[in-house]
């Protein structure tokens, strides 16, 4: 199946702008031929107007673990840099045709937090990642007593962008979580030194299967205090229901902090309160882009947009030119849904929509 080209069915077409249209145009995706692996398809989308990459510096789907506990070096691109003085490192499972990690040591009231970290080599104010997070089959959500429910004593960080280790520095250093559950699925993308606000993300959350979520902020290039810059927030859970969030209406970094940059990212950030003995979230498809181009990407869709979408990947960029780019796509992946969308988006996180392949239709000879 790796070796067949998806030109010979590929269909292109675009829902936004013809502006847009003449940004980026697509004329191909294939896959490469001879460059797959166990694992993975290489492939290359060809066309015009893709501007400038990301700077992609961590993708891990752990599909390549083979331990009980994650490794480190293990990662697609990029390398973890650790955990948190609290946490212990995450127990890797099977799940979803492929492996995660999870967060949690079910069986006692208290939380057992097991945490991975990512720090980068230096400090940097602009950042795009993502990733799913599913709270599997016969689980509660984190301080929940019955399944199914959002309980009312909740302190889920499902992921938390800081500067520095100490969280505790957090009401006079940069740090938000994304997003903070604070009781009967209520959310906000909060942290101690800065708050961008409540959204009601609950009717987007997908019980027991895979919620993906995106995150990113670019600063006012010369006063990323003062002025406004860009953040986006995108959940995909419950087909219909995904949040779609782009805000330029606020500085991104405020006056009390001393700092308008960031230095490490970590998931999960934090949880606690509640009954904890029977909560367990897996965590999965982390991808971490940084730089002014950081809102580059491309994502996976199996929905014409997000709004009809069930599973929302950024895929991991190997190259970026303004005209081709090469991903590579979990094989697993590939099996999962009838028919895939492939949506990229530029810089300035405008994006195009494609039909890429239809998974699990016929494919032609190669010739």
């Amino acid at each position: 199946m790796g070796q067949i080209m998806s030109k010979y069915y590929f269909s292109a077409f675009l829902f936004l702008s013809a502006a847009q249209l003449q940004a980026a145009t697509v004329s191909s995706i294939e896959f490469l031929d001879g460059q797959e692996t166990d694992k993975y398809y290489n492939v290359q989308v060809t066309g015009s107007g893709f501007g400038e990459g990301p700077k992609v510096v961590a993708f891990d789907d752990f599909d390549n673990q083979t331990a009980a506990d994650v490794e480190l070096n293990k990662a697609l691109i990029g390398q973890w840099t650790g955990g948190s003085s609290f946490s212990t490192r995450p127990k890797v499972v099977d799940f979803d045709d492929g492996k995660a990690i999870a967060v949690n040591t079910p069986g006692t009231y208290s939380a057992k937090i097991s945490q991975i970290e990512y720090v980068f080599p230096e400090s940097v104010d602009t950042i795009f990642f993502s990733y799913s997070v599913t709270v599997p089959e016969g689980r509660h959500f984190a301080g929940a007593t019955q399944d199914g429910v959002f309980p009312q004593s909740s302190s889920w960080k499902f992921t938390w962008l800081l500067d520095g280790p100490n969280q505790t520095e957090g009401n006079i250093k940069y740090n938000v979580c994304i997003p903070s559950h604070v009781g009967r699925g209520n959310f906000m993308l909060v942290g101690n030194s800065i708050s961008y606000g409540y959204y009601n993300m609950a009717p987007s959350w997908s019980w027991h299967t895979k919620n993906y979520m995106s995150f990113g902020v670019i600063p006012h290039e010369t006063a990323p205090k003062d002025e406004n810059g860009q953040l986006i927030f995108q959940m995909t859970g419950k087909k219909g229901k995904a949040l779609l969030i782009n805000k330029t209406d606020t500085p991104i970094f405020v006056d009390k902090n001393p700092n308008t940059s960031f230095d490490r990212v970590q998931f999960p950030g934090w949880f606690g309160n509640g009954d904890f003995t029977n909560f367990q979230a897996y965590y999965d498809d982390i991808y971490i882009a940084t730089g002014r181009n950081a809102f580059a990407r491309v994502e996976l869709s199996d929905g014409l947009n997000l709004q009809d979408s069930t599973i929302n990947l950024t895929m991991p960029i190997t190259s970026w030119t303004d005209t081709k780019i090469v991903f590579r796509l979990s094989k697993s992946t590939y099996r999962k849904a009838d028919q895939f969308y492939l949506r990229i988006y530029d810089k300035t996180n405008k994006s195009s929509s494609y039909n890429f392949l239809c998974g699990k239709c016929p494919k032609p000879p190669k010739v």
